[in-house]
């Protein structure tokens, strides 16, 4: 009876990959920039494991480095005030060297990263009045700012490091993931945490934080501390 049930389970999942023409690639070595028709990049939202470098410029440009033979299938399109990157989908690859995105942008309000992919900042970010940061995965974004207020909320093990200064920031944290910024000086800041993750701020006059879980919030500066703590979390001063 076993050995029907695996044999079926085989054949179904052989006829859904045949069904939804599910392939794979592999990069054949050919590393070559392709630029895309993109008008706005000041929101992204990446899917996928894509290397992808932010850099603040004047002209919205948006660049793709990869092997030829995959680049078709990486998909840079605009959609409700959004720049989404992703792959197309039921398609696997193999690139020689990674995905890299290249994007330069006047200024940044938005970024939205699903997946493992990491993003890193080329130059200080300024002039929007409220930047939202959203991890759902392992994918690690950081970057230089200078912005009113600030909000991150990570789902899962992937983590934020920003520098710069703000006045009020916003963190919320399920999971395992890390907000690391103590280089971003910040008037205020409220911290939920709800799991494992670590917070790390540097805040002047208000410190607002719960923590459900084991998480830990280590603060630089002399802010007044609310705290709230249900579990084996903790609270500590950075010297």
């Amino acid at each position: 009876m076993k050995q029907i049930a695996t044999l079926l389970t085989v054949l179904v999942l052989f006829s859904s990959c045949r069904m939804f023409g599910y392939k794979h690639i592999e990069g054949n070595g050919n590393i070559i920039t392709q630029s895309r028709n993109v008008t706005k990049a000041t929101k992204v939202k990446l899917a996928g494991s894509f290397d992808v470098e932010l850099t603040p410029g004047a002209v919205t440009k948006v660049e793709v480095v990869g092997d030829d033979n995959i680049l078709p299938f990486i998909f840079t399109e605009e959609h409700d005030g959004f720049l989404v990157v992703k792959s197309k989908e039921y398609m696997s690859y193999n690139s020689t060297e990674g995905i890299k995105i290249k994007i330069t942008t006047p200024q940044l309000e938005n970024l939205q990263l699903a997946g493992s992919g990491n993003i890193i900042g080329k130059g200080k970010f300024i002039g929007s009045e409220k930047l939202i940061l959203k991890i759902a995965g392992s994918g690690d974004i950081s970057l230089e700012v200078n912005t009113p207020k600030i909000e991150a909320d990570i789902a899962g093990s992937g983590s934020i490091k920003l520098s710069g200064e703000t006045k009020d920031e916003t963190i919320k944290i399920a999971g395992s993931g890390d907000y690391l910024t103590e280089g971003l000086m910040a008037e205020n800041a409220t911290i939920r945490i709800a799991g494992q993750g670590d917070v790390k701020v540097f805040t002047s006059t208000t410190l607002d934080i719960h923590i459900a879980g084991s998480g830990t919030v280590y603060y630089k500066g002399n802010p007044s501390i609310k705290q709230k703590v249900a579990g084996s979390g903790d609270i500590k001063k950075l010297e």
